[in-house]
């Protein structure tokens, strides 16, 4: 546990919320939005089926390719690999709460990295998945920023 010392609460708070997180077993998915039948044409089924889209598009797990980025939200850290997840937050990053929360927000990215750095976090089997952090400023516009997060790109 020594180890775990020097990394920032952030870390531990985002390991700690996946470690039990199964949602993103393919066949669970399934099951979860459609009932295990299929719901119509699928868009994609991975990250890299959409880049015939450009750069920075995610496929969701109802099968969508939508960016990453919005108006009020940029991806910070990690890159969209075939199994990568995507997290966003949400951050004041303009304004008056911008001096306590950029901190907030750079730990979170460090956090991405160091998980990524060792791999990601562990998948089915042996594999690992690298993350991906899409980061919103919630003071421009909460509602589109959340928005975003939830029904476009569907993040936990």
């Amino acid at each position: 546990m020594a180890q775990l010392s020097w990394w920032p609460l952030s870390s531990v708070c985002l390991l700690a919320s996946l470690a039990g997180c199964d949602v993103f077993d393919a066949k669970l998915e399934r099951r979860i939005l459609d009932g295990g039948e299929s719901a119509g044409p699928r868009d994609c089924d991975q990250h890299p089926d959409c880049a015939d889209r450009g750069e920075g598009f995610a496929c969701t797990l109802d099968g969508r390719c939508v960016p990453l980025a919005s108006e009020h939200c940029e991806p910070v850290a990690g890159e969209l690999g075939t199994n990568a997840i995507v997290l966003g937050s949400l951050f004041s990053l303009t304004g008056a709460q911008a001096q306590t929360n950029l901190p907030r927000a750079q730990s979170a990215s460090l956090a991405i990295e160091e998980i990524n750095s060792v791999g990601g976090v562990p998948g089915t089997g042996s594999t690992k998945r690298p993350l991906v952090l899409v980061q919103c400023d919630e003071v421009a516009d909460l509602a589109a920023a959340a928005k975003h997060l939830i029904d476009e790109l569907n993040v936990p």
